[in-house]
């Protein structure tokens, strides 16, 4: 059961390292609640069904200002964690579901040298920022890191905020 937001952050409170388990019908009951939340949240239907058509492994862990009392999240905030044995499979996944994930620092070599495009690339018109990570690896423990971290703009509090798993 998703606990209810600390009224000083706006956040789920930081219960531990872990994120807390919970299902995908209980995060859209709670957090899809308005028409700019419910039009994120069948957004993000439609990834997971994308991903989902793949047969992706893994959970998902959700964090970021969908789980929070901000009146206008960017976007939904998941990461896909696969177990050591699904990594073969995530893999062989990579190219026909690149269209999925969020790609940084995207450029290319014109004349043997390097020329940034974009900072940062967003799937579903950005409103999907979507990364995995191989469980128990360093991206995934960076993630967690970053994502129960409480920010002022892109300045963090020191606070941290509770995040979402949903096993798959």
């Amino acid at each position: 059961m998703i606990p209810p937001l600390d009224p000083a952050t706006g956040a789920l409170p930081f219960l531990s390292q872990a994120p807390i388990q919970t299902s995908l019908a209980e995060i859209g009951e709670r957090f899809a609640h308005d028409d700019r939340r419910r039009g994120l949240w069948d957004v993000f239907g439609l990834w997971l069904a994308e991903l989902d058509a793949f047969q992706f492994p893994g959970s998902l862990r959700f964090g970021g200002s969908f789980l929070t009392a901000k009146a206008d999240p960017n976007d939904v905030d998941v990461l896909v964690v696969v177990p050591a044995e699904g990594m073969s499979v995530a893999r062989a996944m990579i190219r026909p579901t690149a269209h999925l994930w969020t790609w940084q620092n995207v450029g290319t070599r014109v004349d043997d040298e390097w020329q940034p495009i974009t900072n940062r690339l967003q799937p579903a018109l950005g409103r999907i920022d979507s990364h995995f990570a191989r469980a128990g690896s360093a991206a995934e423990t960076g993630f967690a890191q970053d994502w129960t971290r409480i920010y002022v703009g892109d300045v963090p509090t020191g606070g941290r905020k509770g995040w979402l798993e949903v096993a798959r």
